[in-house]
């Protein structure tokens, strides 16, 4: 299955490459991640280069911080969204397994022993 993932192929029927992300070679969280903490120590640096040395810009490291923090709440309202439509196709699947049982239950308790109704 993670071959498939990997080659780019849709996941078979009723199945989700959701949880698999984890096998991949390159993993976008971490890469996330390093970006991030790039992107304070750069403003970081540039606030020691170019501010005197007793000045810290708390807002700036704030807004430097936020930027990446609603790029991680967008994506992980998208991976909602989508697991939510992966829950609700699993759950209509389980309700027609279950309807059809018991419609074979309901089935071969009209019949009696002997084949007849």
């Amino acid at each position: 299955t993670v071959k498939r993932l990997e080659s780019g192929k849709k996941p078979k029927k009723n199945s989700t490459y959701r949880g698999l992300e984890q096998f991949l070679q390159t993993d976008d969280s971490d890469s996330t991640i390093h970006d991030y903490i790039d992107a304070v120590i750069d403003e970081q640096e540039r606030q020691w280069q170019e501010e005197p040395s007793d000045f810290i810009d708390w807002d700036l490291f704030r807004e430097v911080s936020l930027e990446f923090s609603t790029q991680s709440a967008r994506l992980a309202f998208e991976m909602a969204e989508y697991d939510e439509c992966e829950a609700r196709k699993a759950y209509v699947a389980m309700a027609k397994e279950e309807f059809e049982f018991q419609l074979e239950e309901s089935d071969d308790s009209s019949v009696d022993s002997d084949g007849c109704s």
